[in-house]
C-alpha cells in the first residue's frame, strides 16, 4: 500500500493544526498516512516471535494513541519533526513490548535503546550485523534533530525525494543536497573511513 501524499495544505504540520483544533479529517488523513509507514518500519524492527501482523498492527496502534493523545503537546522544532517523534514513538513501544515478554532487561539508557533495531532477524541486522545496527542507531541518536528527520523519512520510512520536499517545503533537490550532509555528518559519527 503507497503511502499517500501530501497535497497543497495538506502537510504534517497543517494537518497537527487541524488535528489540535479539533478536526477529525485531519486525525484520519494523518492516520492514513503515516500508519503504512509505521507498519513496514516495526514489522522491519521486530524479533522473529513478535514479527506477526498482529503484534505489528496492535504495537502500530498503540503508537498512533500515544501520539494522538499527546497531539496538543507537540511541537515541531523544525520541518519533518513529526515523523521522528513518531519514530522515537513506535520505538519506545516496541521496548515496552520487548520487555513486556522479557526480551531485553529493564534498564534506561543509550544501551537498552540500541537493543530494539538490533533484535536478532530484524532487517537492519541482516543488513548491517548487530554492531552496525548498533552503531547506526547511535550515530543516528547524535545528529541534529533536522538531520535525523530527514534520514528517518528517507530510509527508514521510504518517503521519496518529491514526499519530503512537499512535507518540508523544499525542492527535492535542497532536500536531497541535506540528506547527503546528514549521511556525511552520519559517515563520520560512524567512523566511516570512505565517507568522503
Amino acid at each position: 500500500m503507497d503511502t499517500p501524499r501530501p497535497s497543497a495544505g495538506h502537510t504534517t504540520a497543517v494537518l497537527l493544526t487541524r488535528l489540535r483544533e479539533g478536526d477529525r479529517a485531519a486525525a484520519d488523513q494523518l492516520v492514513r498516512r503515516v500508519e503504512p509507514m509505521l507498519r513496514r518500519w516495526a514489522h522491519g524492527r521486530l524479533p522473529a516471535n513478535l514479527r506477526d501482523e498482529g503484534d505489528t498492527a496492535d504495537l502500530v496502534q498503540l503508537t498512533l494513541m500515544r501520539v494522538f493523545a499527546r497531539a496538543e503537546l507537540f511541537e515541531a522544532r523544525h520541518a519533518g519533526a513529526f515523523y521522528a517523534y513518531l519514530r522515537q514513538t513506535l520505538l519506545n513501544v516496541m521496548r515496552d513490548a520487548l520487555r513486556g515478554r522479557r526480551l531485553i532487561p529493564e534498564r534506561e539508557g543509550d544501551d537498552a535503546l540500541a537493543e530494539v533495531p538490533a533484535a536478532a532477524g530484524s532487517v537492519l541486522e541482516a543488513t548491517l550485523g548487530r554492531e552496525g545496527a548498533i552503531a547506526f542507531e547511535q550515530a543516528l541518536q547524535q545528529l541534529p534533530p533536522h538531520y535525523q528527520a530527514l534520514v528517518v523519512m528517507r530510509f527508514e520510512f521510504g518517503m521519496s525525494f518529491p514526499e519530503m520536499a512537499e512535507e518540508l517545503g523544499e525542492s527535492p533537490d535542497a532536500v536531497r543536497v541535506r540528506l547527503q550532509r546528514a549521511i556525511r555528518k552520519m559517515s563520520d559519527l560512524l567512523g566511516d573511513p570512505d565517507a568522503d
